[in-house]
């Protein structure tokens, strides 16, 4: 009877050390889990939008999306984690999207600004283009007519009969 009491005692502990980092796994907070992935997953839908925006002004992203899908890579694997309920991994992960997400938002919209102060230039150059081009055919056809004029009137004197001439008949 003591070896069976020992005996079980022993396999109560063994299940038990076997069993505690299962535990400590799973007391994680899953609330304070669910916020960051609540958060991650809201800072990825402000980076989306953000970036979207400054594209969409005409603006060079192409460095920005490469963030942007990082981040889109590590909450995928926070969810996947989560799901498999390695609840430690997700909240690294999530916690390494955001992280990776901070100050993204802030270079979209510096890109989109620039973007626009780009295309405002550019139509102001246009129109000052556009204006002087104008001016310049004004005055080239107005010299061009008035040296019209002149050779044309010359002519037109020279083919003129006298005055005398018709007399003379």
């Amino acid at each position: 009877m003591q070896r069976e009491k020992i005996f079980c005692l022993l396999l109560l502990s063994l299940a038990y050390l076997m069993v505690s980092p299962l535990i400590v796994k799973c007391s994680t907070n899953t609330e304070d889990l669910d916020l960051v992935l609540n958060k991650a997953e809201n800072d990825i839908k402000t980076a989306y939008l953000a970036v979207l925006q400054a594209e969409n002004a005409g603006g060079n992203v192409s460095h920005i999306v490469s963030r942007l899908r990082a981040a889109a890579g590590l909450l995928a694997e926070a969810q996947n984690a989560y799901k498999a309920g390695d609840y430690e991994d997700a909240y690294q992960y999530a916690l390494n999207c955001s992280e990776l997400l901070d100050g993204l938002v802030e270079d979209a919209e510096k890109i989109e600004i620039k973007a626009k102060q780009l295309h405002n230039s550019n139509f102001y150059l246009a129109v000052i283009e556009s204006s002087i081009g104008l001016a310049a055919v004004i005055l080239c056809g107005a010299i061009g007519w008035r040296f019209l004029r002149r050779w044309y009137f010359k002519r037109l004197l020279r083919m003129k009969p006298e005055a005398g001439e018709a007399n003379e008949l």
